[in-house]
């Protein structure tokens, strides 16, 4: 079945009917470009990529892919060096296009969407005069540093990245859409707070 879907487009009508964004296979042109990652030695060759627009387009193609038993995985930056954005002849949900930023200069908080980088986050709170807890490398994605410890130039003050997370909108392996806060799912948060992406897929943080 693999060898007939990574061919067809015609197997994820059922998928693409629904959604906003962009399904890339391995036969597209654009595919080649998008797979790539920050570690060009990671040679693993997804069987879709679907470029999610919106928080819909994911919960969407999360229970698409659990319906249809494909092995799934998720990419904001690409930077991590396993290459564990892509996944063998799976389907990536990659959040790239997903990339607004929202500061709140009152209560110095940021909501970022869960494709936004570093270099998006920095250049909005400096509208503001704020300083904020990133890497030193602007295309790093916000939810893979997060979720990774977040180690930062400012961490001696502000400790680290995923010290700073208050609150996550997850899609879970179900396709639920669920805030993960101190009031709600606690028990999420201090799972998402530098505990990798094995949680869901993380589509905004606070």
């Amino acid at each position: 079945m693999i060898t007939t879907f990574v061919q067809n487009h015609a197997f994820f009508n059922d998928l693409t009917a629904f959604l906003t964004g962009q399904l890339l296979l391995p036969k597209d042109t654009a595919y080649e470009q998008v797979r790539h990652l920050w570690n060009g030695n990671v040679k693993t060759q997804p069987a879709a990529i679907m470029r999610c627009l919106t928080v819909q387009d994911v919960i969407h193609t999360v229970r698409w892919t659990r319906t249809h038993g494909l092995p799934l995985s998720v990419r904001d930056g690409g930077h991590d060096f396993a290459g564990r954005a892509l996944s063998e002849n799976g389907v990536v949900i990659d959040l790239s296009q997903m990339r607004a930023v929202t500061i709140d200069p009152d209560a110095r908080t940021a909501h970022v969407q869960g494709g936004a980088t570093a270099g998006d986050l920095m250049e909005a709170a400096q509208k503001y005069g704020l300083a904020t807890t990133t890497g030193t490398i602007s295309s790093v994605g916000m939810a893979g540093f997060t979720l990774g410890g977040g180690y930062s130039p400012l961490i001696g003050t502000y400790g680290l990245g995923a010290d700073n997370l208050l609150s996550a909108q997850v899609v879970a392996a179900n396709g639920q859409l669920v805030t993960a806060n101190a009031e709600e799912h606690p028990n999420l948060l201090w799972g998402l707070r530098g505990g990798g992406g094995n949680f869901g897929v993380v589509v905004s943080l606070e």
